[in-house]
């Protein structure tokens, strides 16, 4: 008889499960931090857990029980705000689990080991092809989104303030809903870098001294027109973005090109990608036309 010890069944279930949510994250693209996707992994290898030590759950159909495990990480995880996205994490992760399980134990098979012979399985080995799929995985869609569908997002920038311009490549974020708080205009979330060159020395001074203090903003010439933007976002529940009007923008898409004449935008002190592959989120009202 093979046995299979708690410590293990549980390292096996938490390691598993992170692969799990850390592909449905890339799949929606919603960036998670790794310590809330690490408390979601352990979170669902201990209600797994719970199944076998705790005896009055074992009256529980498995089914029913195990239907029920991947809702709790998922809302600690993924915070879904209503129930339609829900069963949409829910839907992925069934999924994604589904083909890395399936891939995993296809895998182990195809290296020689029989199936029935299960005293012979090594645990380390099972985990590392898991880790091994869920890397193919993950780099597999990486590309898929990068190489083909981000493209169709991707627009050139070109800002101009006075004498003075700056382009560079932006994504059209159909999340973004940041609006100035009075004049209800769409904002368009910019790198600092990015922009710095478009204000003067006196301008680059305050943005860099009060990043951290944006109500002494105020302080700032009059000559430049800025708002306080209030922002909701995954990582920071609630903060402030300073806004800048930019007296022109040109947006460009192959040989596509739109003028806009005093535009919003919100300026990010932090880079926005990871790999730096673009430096500006389009807010969707400048392309569906409601802004001319």
């Amino acid at each position: 008889m093979y046995v299979v010890y708690m410590d293990v069944l549980f390292c096996i279930n938490f390691i598993m499960d992170t692969i799990i949510f850390w592909i449905v994250s890339m799949l929606i693209n919603q960036p998670v931090k790794v310590k809330r996707m690490i408390v979601g992994g352990l979170l669902a290898a201990v209600l797994y857990c719970m199944l076998i030590v705790v005896p009055f759950l074992q009256y529980v159909p498995y089914s029913i029980y195990s239907f029920f495990i991947p809702v709790f990480p998922i809302l600690y995880i993924f915070r879904p705000i209503h129930i339609r996205q829900l069963l949409k994490y829910y839907s992925l992760s069934m999924l994604v689990a589904a083909l890395l399980g399936g891939t995993t134990f296809s895998l182990w098979y195809m290296l020689g080991y029989d199936s029935r012979a299960i005293s012979e399985l090594n645990i380390f080995m099972l985990i590392g092809i898991g880790v091994i799929m869920g890397f193919t995985f993950y780099t597999s869609f990486y590309y898929i989104r990068r190489r083909f569908i981000l493209p169709t997002f991707e627009y050139q920038l070109q800002f101009i303030q006075k004498d003075k311009k700056v382009m560079l490549r932006a994504l059209l974020d159909t999340g973004n809903c940041l609006y100035t708080p009075i004049t209800h205009q769409p904002v368009i979330v910019v790198e600092y870098d990015m922009v710095k060159g478009l204000f003067t020395e006196e301008e680059q001074k305050f943005f860099e001294r009060f990043s951290d203090h944006l109500v002494e903003l105020e302080q700032l010439d009059d000559d430049i027109i800025k708002h306080l933007i209030p922002f909701n976002s995954i990582g920071c529940e609630s903060g402030m973005i300073l806004g800048v009007e930019i007296d022109e923008m040109i947006l460009e898409k192959m040989s596509t090109q739109r003028h806009f004449n005093k535009c919003i935008i919100g300026i990010a002190q932090m880079p926005l990608f990871n790999d730096h592959s673009y430096k500006a989120l389009l807010h969707p009202e400048y392309i569906i036309g409601e802004v001319g």
